[in-house]
C-alpha cells in the first residue's frame, strides 16, 4: 500500500467505536489499523492483542472478535504467541484485496470496463 498514507492519530483510533455505536464495521476497520500501525519498515517489537485492543478502544474480546470477523473474509491471518500474548497479523489477503480493487478500478477508468 505504498501510494500514500492518511494518518489517524490514536486517540481518534481509541474513540471511533463509541462515535460509531460499536459498529461491528467499525470495529473491523479499528482492528485493521491498529495492526496496520505495527506492519513498518523498521521492524518493531511485536505487539500484544492488550496494546492493540487498547489502539483500537476495543476491549480484548471485542477487538478478538473483529479480528476473526476479518480473518473469515480472508483480509488476515493471525500468529499469537501464547507465551507472552504477542501477535502477528499477517495483512496479505488484505493487500490482495486493495491491489484487485485498484487494478479494477484501472481497467475501468482505461475502458476496459
Amino acid at each position: 500500500m505504498g501510494e500514500g498514507f492518511v494518518p489517524v492519530p490514536k486517540k481518534l483510533l481509541r474513540a471511533l467505536p463509541r462515535i460509531f455505536d460499536r459498529s461491528s464495521d467499525i470495529e473491523e476497520l479499528v482492528a485493521l489499523l491498529a495492526a496496520v500501525d505495527y506492519k513498518r519498515a523498521t521492524p518493531a517489537p511485536p505487539p500484544t492483542l492488550v496494546y492493540l485492543a487498547f489502539l483500537g478502544g476495543l476491549s480484548v474480546s471485542r477487538f478478538k472478535s473483529a479480528l476473526s470477523r476479518l480473518k473469515k473474509k480472508g483480509f488476515v491471518q493471525i500468529d499469537v504467541e501464547l507465551a507472552d500474548d504477542t501477535v502477528d497479523v499477517n495483512l496479505d489477503g488484505l493487500n490482495r484485496a486493495v491491489a484487485k480493487i485498484l487494478s479494477e478500478e484501472r481497467s475501468r477508468a482505461s475502458g476496459g470496463d
